[in-house]
């Protein structure tokens, strides 16, 4: 008391031994802080009264109350004084914002508050005041209440399945032309595909186990060196893989089986795989003690030639391969699943049950080729990689949960830094609690609010982005609330919302619009992408304002007090912990108050830390006397970057998820080259190998032929000659042009809006119109290389054996039916043309057509520029053809592969 009434009042070292030890209780020292409030306003009103220096030692200040803001204060009712000439002077007197001024500045001094801090505690609105009280008052139930939405929405995203999208679909363009033509002839295809068509129509139960081939699995095998891959050696090891698979237990309950006659009951076996494999080995089904053959030469000379006359293979090679060299580094085996199971009416009945089985079997599969793949039978220079309908989902559901797994390391890290920081593991793990819970409350949202089916691969990144923020903006919230230790729980509340809600609301309100921002973007997965994370940051600080002040509340109030009167229990260990709890606190005051400022001079260099003395001592000092130089390096680093940015190329590759070695990058890669993996013929194997169409000759004989142009004793073929593969264009009739415009990778089967009603092929001058664009296009050198076509065309291929039967075309009547019966019969043709069917499963119309042929542009050559030009070339063919086709067929439009482009 003496010592701050005496002369030296704004002493803050001695203000602060006096008063800071008893800032709880200010009613002792009322006495005090009016003596320190009468000198500081008779000080501050100085320098207008002639007797300054008797009222600053005269002047205090009564103060009747000094809790929370209901703050009273009086002036001493003393006598009047005299100067040194007798005249009488009455008290001093200030207003009550004097008051209120003289008390901040001199709490400010003490390092107590912030200036202003008074008035803002003066100015807690009245309903925002009843609102805090309720929260000090009952923390729990605000908890709970503030818990119910974000809980329930967690518990709904945990209970939706985790589709995991990816592709090359998910990087395309959305609204883009030729995007929405492949997109809307892939729904095509799909709404038209065997297995759409059993899946919408009713299945009775006599439907034969295992007689819908439904699902596949694809095995290609490369050299490492791009090297021939029909070599004795290449092809044993192969064989062997294949003997593997067989081998697995399980193997002949999953795989599509054929039957012998129209009996259900007379099952036979299961088809064998399609491959060009079956093509050198005569029986593909062999046991796990069988010995495999080692071919000669000649046999495999032999079986290249069979396959130059089988249309259905060139898809399972590299694209090089043709009657000009016919050579493959690439060879694929399709394995074919079949529903529904054994012990199953149907493949509707009881689908997730089956779709679990075949889950189950797959993945045991996957192990055993990932084993055979390390195991040392395959060389060094043969790859193998696989993938399929299930078994590529379920890799990359598992790829996409164990990178989400790495965020606990960030989670852990972040966790520690927190509980060093708080000085609390509850509130550190409630912290961490509220960060985690925001993101299965998000993919409700996304999934069930938003509608999305699946998440791409990208979101997974979200989970380090939002770690870094949710844990950013508890630090602030614990900051301020740290900060404001001073104070009354109540306005130490208020404080904390006022000062941490606003800055954590302005860094997280502008992150948000950002990701916002990216969610514009054409491209689904950038767009997928910036919604998840916008709506993450938006829902993650609203539980940080809501759930985290509760929980300090929570802490504060009721855990550290019960924490505190487990010292009375005289544990040793828990004892020993709160001294050293106590100690640290103590240690911590102290040099706060060793830092405290003096007459708002800085903190002493003796007081800094290490690092605060390296920034004042070293940093600082150096940034200022190169400060020019400092500002040219980074301006010439600043048009050193604009130079490069200006010179680099806009990358044409899809994004590579995993390294170039990995087997899945490697399918995902093999699968954008050639999308439609099924499109030949996913079961030729059932198939007699002579139905191929009429432009490859039986020259070796397999199909009843004389095999006078089989002899390859004087073969001059050589198998490493090189040979160049073009871009593979397509013509499409009826499927709207923009019947992808609003679908994404994840496609739904509305086809309400995909195919073009105009289309009949059933009118006889569509199906002359369409032959004749056929041989327009393969005489036109402009648009494809050559006249020799590779790829199989129905309507001509139909055609051409109508006139071997004696039949005429085009068809007048029955054309539907004739047509169906012709394409179902030769499953190369499987998604080049599509049906619709009626109610009793008799089918309706012909609902698209598409023909694919080889451009002029090489796949070398494939760059921007080049593939305009062709694009250019098509679309001024097409629409030329357009203006001038029959009605029935006038909406032709062509799309390809090259999408990157």
């Amino acid at each position: 008391h003496q010592t701050v009434a005496g002369s030296n009042p704004s002493d803050s070292a001695c203000l602060n031994s006096v008063l800071q030890p008893q800032a709880h209780h200010r009613d002792s020292i009322m006495d005090t802080w009016g003596r320190a409030l009468g000198k500081k306003l008779a000080k501050d009103k100085g320098s207008s009264s002639a007797n300054s220096a008797s009222e600053e030692n005269n002047a205090q200040v009564e103060l009747e109350d000094l809790k929370d803001d209901e703050r009273k204060v009086e002036f001493s009712r003393s006598p009047a004084r005299r100067d040194s000439d007798g005249d009488e002077h009455p008290p001093p007197t200030y207003s009550q914002e004097d008051l209120n001024r003289a008390f901040d500045e001199l709490e400010a001094e003490l390092g107590m508050q912030e200036p202003g801090e008074r008035n803002a505690k003066k100015e807690i609105p009245s309903a925002w005041r009843a609102i805090l009280n309720q929260l000090i008052r009952f923390p729990l139930l605000f908890s709970i209440l503030f818990l119910i939405v974000p809980l329930t929405l967690a518990v709904v995203g945990v209970l939706q399945p985790v589709v995991v999208s990816y592709g090359y679909e998910t990087w395309q363009i959305q609204k883009d032309l030729l995007v929405s033509r492949q997109l809307g002839l892939n729904l095509a295809v799909r709404g038209s595909s065997e297995e759409e068509i059993f899946e919408e129509t009713e299945v009775d139960d006599e439907y034969a186990p295992l007689s819908i081939p439904r699902y596949h699995l694809h095995v290609i095998f490369e050299t490492i060196q791009g090297d021939n891959i029909f070599t004795p050696e290449k092809l044993a090891q192969i064989m062997s893989v294949h003997q593997l698979i067989l081998s697995i237990e399980g193997f002949s309950n999953f795989c599509w089986t054929s039957y012998t006659n129209e009996s259900i009951q007379a099952i036979t076996s299961c088809n064998p795989p399609v491959s060009p494999l079956r093509l050198f080995y005569s029986n593909l089904f062999i046991s796990p003690n069988d010995t495999i053959l080692t071919l000669t030469p000649d046999e495999i000379h032999l079986g290249v030639r069979q396959m130059l006359n089988q249309g259905w293979v060139y898809p399972f090679l590299s694209r090089q391969f043709s009657a000009g060299n016919p050579s493959s580094y690439q060879l694929r085996i399709q394995y074919t699943w079949g529903m529904p199971l054994h012990g199953f009416s149907s493949i509707n009945d009881n689908a997730d049950q089956q779709h679990e089985m075949l889950e189950n079997f797959l993945l045991k599969m996957h192990q055993s080729l990932l084993d055979h793949k390390f195991s040392g039978v395959i060389s060094e220079d043969l790859d193998m990689y696989y993938g399929g309908d299930i078994i590529t989902d379920q890799e990359f559901l598992a790829r996409f949960k164990k990178d989400c797994l790495l965020a606990t390391v960030s989670l852990s890290i972040a966790f520690i830094f927190l509980w060093y920081y708080i000085a609390s593991f509850l509130l550190a793990a409630a912290a961490m609690f509220i960060a985690v819970l925001s993101f299965p409350a998000v993919y409700a949202i996304y999934s069930v609010m938003y509608g999305y089916g699946s998440v791409h691969f990208l979101i997974a990144v979200t989970l380090f982005i939002m770690m870094g923020i949710a844990v950013d903006d508890i630090f602030v919230w614990f900051f301020w609330f740290k900060r404001s230790d001073h104070l009354p729980i109540l306005e130490r509340l208020n404080n904390t919302y006022k000062r941490a809600a606003n800055t954590t609301f302005v860094t997280s309100l502008t992150t948000a619009v950002a990701c916002a921002s990216i969610a514009l973007s054409q491209i689904t997965a950038l767009g997928e992408f910036g919604l998840f994370m916008a709506t993450l940051v938006f829902i993650n600080y609203i539980l940080i304002v809501t759930l985290f002040p509760s929980a300090i509340v929570l802490w504060h109030s009721q855990w550290i007090p019960f924490w505190h009167s487990l010292a009375e229990w005289n544990i040793p260990i828990l004892s020993s912990y709160l001294r050293w709890k106590q100690n640290r606190k103590e240690m911590r005051q102290r040099a706060q108050q060793e830092q405290s400022q003096s007459e708002g001079a800085a903190p002493s260099f003796e007081s800094m830390s290490k690092f605060q003395r390296f920034l004042f001592g070293v940093y600082a000092p150096v940034l200022y006397y190169a400060r020019y130089f400092f500002i040219a390096l980074f301006l010439f680093l600043l048009v050193g970057s604009i130079y490069i940015t200006s010179r680099l190329r806009v990358s044409t590759d899809i994004p590579k998820f995993f390294e170039n070695s990995d087997p899945l990058q490697q399918f995902l890669e093999y699968e954008s080259q050639n999308m439609d993996l099924d499109e030949f013929g996913s079961d030729t194997a059932s198939q007699s190998p002579c139905r191929i169409p009429s432009e490859f000759p039986d020259v070796c004989g397999i199909c009843g032929g004389d095999g006078t142009g089989c002899d390859f004793s004087n073969s001059t073929f050589n198998l490493n000659d090189t040979f160049t593969s073009f871009q593979e264009v397509r013509i499409v009739w009826g499927v709207l042009e923009k019947a992808g415009n609003d679908q994404t990778g994840d496609f739904n089967l509305d086809l309400e809006n995909v195919f073009d009603p105009n289309f009949q092929l059933e009118n006889p001058e569509a199906q002359k119109w369409l032959l004749e664009v056929f041989d327009s296009i393969l005489r036109n050198s402009e648009l494809v290389v050559s006249s020799v076509h590779r790829y199989p065309l129905v309507l001509r291929d139909f055609s051409r054996e109508r006139e071997i039967l004696g039949k005429s075309f085009p068809v007048m009547e029955n054309f539907t039916k004739e047509f169906f019966e012709f394409v179902k019969q030769r499953s190369m043709y499987r998604n080049l043309v599509g049906f619709s069917f009626n109610s009793d499963g008799s089918v309706n119309r012909v609902t698209f057509v598409q023909a694919i042929f080889e451009s002029t542009v090489s796949y070398s050559e494939s760059d921007a520029y080049t593939t305009s030009l062709m694009w250019s070339r098509w679309e001024d063919f097409m629409t030329a053809t357009n203006l001038i086709a029959p009605t029935s067929a006038n909406s032709a439009y062509q799309t390809y592969f090259q999408l990157e482009s």
